[in-house]
């Protein structure tokens, strides 16, 4: 080891040291000085004994100070006192009150001394993890790759369902491979779950369905993983019910089932509600819009500024509902107030409510220009709903109409 090397040459410079210090003292007994310290009886030892001795115990005194500034200052060794057990511990205790810093410290110095301890690589890979770093104190350099390398690492060594954490670590690296856009992996993570039917498969199916959703224009396979878990609470946070409360009536919408649409809708705004979350909304007033309750959409509008500080976004999908409404100078004031250089699935929505109202209106070039529009943007976007997905097949019919 590194350690015993130093440990061995520091040896060496003391020895030499020693001998030099006993060459330099002059007088007679080979070099030695003559004068035996009163504090010695002149008749117990010889004088070069006597030197001898205190020389030894001035050298042993002065390398075992050196030793203990030696191990002090490499903390990144391992005590030869502590086990991996001790370190995997001390890690865990750390990592318990939120030290990260500290627990990652530990946790990699536990496996200098056991390398092939799934579970020291099972919470690394959490320490790790950026969604959980905003509960720590004192760390922020994980990364989703070095956090998914650990959890992986730890499947390879044996981490098995007989592990406490198991399935939080297989759900943390389905979020992890959808932050670092792997979709397929991700997914394979949370069947996993599900086939299993572990604790967290309710949120995995959620998971799973929005994929479907979102990405690969599945609306009946939402339908399949939604359905078991509707109404459900057990092990789930408001947000999270939130969520799954929001795609249902999301998905409703879609199939034009307006009484389940507006039932989810209301749903999920009563059970968690914050600025960012205004897409319940914004799903309860295009339903309220598809019904012709014009009236009780107005309101819900205005109470849905007041709680959103009226964000340009909000203003597309209100275009889209004036259109909806046929009221097209309404949608298109309100499709106007977009930034024309931004890029976002809202922004595709002005756009579409700005072709419909032109056309509506007979202003066809208007409506050629804004249904190629949409359709460039449509194209540009990474995450493509089934909504947009639809409307995109629709506008492409629609501009190859006007163009014969």
């Amino acid at each position: 080891m590194l350690f015993e090397s130093l440990r061995s040459q520091n040896k060496k410079a003391f020895i030499k040291i020693f001998m030099a210090s006993t060459e330099n003292y002059g007088g007679g007994n080979g070099g030695m000085p003559s004068i035996t310290p009163s504090f010695v009886p002149k008749h117990s030892l010889g004088g070069r004994g006597v030197w001898l001795f205190i020389a030894a115990i001035a050298c042993v005194a002065v390398f075992s100070l050196l030793w203990v500034v030696m191990r002090n200052s490499n903390p990144s060794e391992p005590q030869p006192d502590k086990s991996a057990t001790y370190y995997f511990q001390q890690g865990k205790r750390f990592f318990n009150v939120g030290n990260f810093k500290e627990a990652k410290e530990n946790f990699e110095q536990s496996l200098k001394l056991d390398a092939k301890n799934p579970q020291t690589y099972a919470y690394l890979g959490a320490v790790e993890y950026p969604d959980s770093q905003g509960k720590n104190d004192g760390y922020s350099g994980g990364s989703y790759k070095k956090a998914a390398e650990n959890y992986e690492k730890a499947l390879l060594l044996g981490l098995s369902d007989q592990h406490s954490g198991y399935w939080n670590v297989i759900e943390n690296l389905g979020f992890i491979y959808k932050s670092l856009k792997r979709y397929d992996q991700s997914n394979e993570k949370f069947q996993q779950i599900i086939t299993a039917n572990a604790p967290n498969a309710s949120w995995a199916r959620y998971a799973v369905a929005l994929d479907y959703f979102n990405r690969q224009n599945k609306p009946e396979e939402v339908r399949t993983l939604l359905r078991p878990v509707l109404n459900t609470t057990e092990g789930l946070t408001a947000a999270q019910l939130y969520s799954i409360n929001f795609l249902w009536a999301e998905l409703n919408l879609y199939s034009k089932d307006y009484v389940n649409a507006e039932k989810y809708s209301r749903l999920a705004i009563a059970t968690h509600y914050s600025a960012e979350n205004a897409p319940a909304d914004v799903i309860l007033l295009y339903t309220l819009a598809s019904k012709g309750e014009r009236s009780v959409f107005e309101k819900e509008a205005e109470t849905t500024r007041k709680k959103t500080n009226a964000p340009a976004e909000f203003d597309c999908y209100m275009a889209e509902d004036y259109t909806v409404f046929r009221d097209y100078d309404k949608a298109i004031a309100s499709a106007k107030k977009i930034d024309a250089t931004s890029i976002s699935s809202a922004h595709a929505w002005c756009l579409r409510a700005l072709s419909t109202a032109y056309l509506a209106k007979g202003n066809t070039n208007e409506a050629k220009q804004y249904l190629n529009s949409f359709i460039k943007m449509v194209d540009a976007l990474e995450i493509k709903n089934a909504f947009l997905m639809r409307e995109y097949d629709n506008a492409k019919k629609e501009l190859d109409r006007l163009m014969k």
